[in-house]
């Protein structure tokens, strides 16, 4: 499926709250067999904090300390190193099987792409993988009105009526506490996908009930090395276009965007 193709736009009020991009490989034993140092001293200098993770074993919760990134990324890839930036705000993650680049910062495509390329080529210098099992870039985005100057807006003249649901009607919006959707799209004959979750989700810091759209775009067919950075960039773009689909004119300019130089 193609979504409709829209011009590229910054929002100066940014609705992104994470992008994380994963790239899963068949594993690699000495990851988890020695501490990657080499690895660490190539980026060290913009990810200068390091953190150890240990992912669950399958069956077992996860401890409190583990945070919902290492949760999401690996149920069970045991140690995860974590490289951080020292604002926090990026985070290079390695375990035996996956490398991932999280950002709670993200501005623009540039920016990123040239963050997961130097990642990338740090991985093939280090552990040098063949081929990757799985692609993914996932955007979260969450609408908060109040930000916004939308409070007195409902869902439905923010959101398309496909996204909507039952928030469409006043009666029943009034009275629901809690929606969640989740719906899985083929995106070309390729094998690439995406799984889109969307719903109400409340701010834990402000309490307010916000609404979330949750984009991971992914493909499990075997990728070699030298595709990686061309999958990724389609993806950003329709992962665009997917968000405008989303949402309505009203919303869209309210988020002030500006076409990038």
């Amino acid at each position: 499926m193609s979504f409709p193709k829209s011009e590229r736009v910054i929002y100066r009020r940014n609705p992104l709250i994470e992008v994380i991009c994963q790239l899963r490989f068949s594993p690699i034993l000495r990851i988890n067999a020695e501490l990657p140092a080499v690895f660490q001293e190539l980026l060290r200098r913009d990810y200068p904090i390091l953190r150890e993770q240990h992912a669950k074993v399958e069956g077992m919760p996860l401890p409190p300390e583990v945070d919902r990134v290492v949760s999401f990324l690996a149920k069970d890839a045991g140690t995860v190193y974590e490289f951080v930036s020292e604002d926090a705000v990026w985070r290079v993650s390695l375990a035996k099987d996956f490398v991932a680049l999280t950002t709670t910062n993200y501005e623009r495509w540039e920016a990123f792409q040239s963050r997961i390329s130097n990642v990338l080529d740090v991985l093939k210098e280090t552990y040098n993988p063949p081929f990757f099992t799985r692609i993914g870039l996932r955007y979260q985005d969450a609408i908060a009105r109040s930000e916004l100057g939308l409070e007195n807006c409902a869902w439905p003249e923010l959101l398309r009526s496909e996204v909507c649901g039952e928030l469409q009607s006043q009666d029943v919006a009034a009275n629901i506490l809690g929606t969640k959707r989740q719906v899985l799209f083929k995106l070309d004959k390729s094998g690439g996908r995406v799984r889109l979750a969307h719903g109400l989700s409340t701010n834990e810091r402000t309490k307010e009930v916000g609404y979330l759209i949750d984009a991971d775009f992914y493909t499990e067919q075997r990728t070699e090395v030298k595709d990686v950075l061309g999958i990724l960039g389609s993806y950003n773009r329709q992962a665009g276009n997917l968000f405008r689909w989303c949402i309505s004119d009203r919303l869209h300019h309210a988020m002030e965007p500006y076409t990038p130089d």
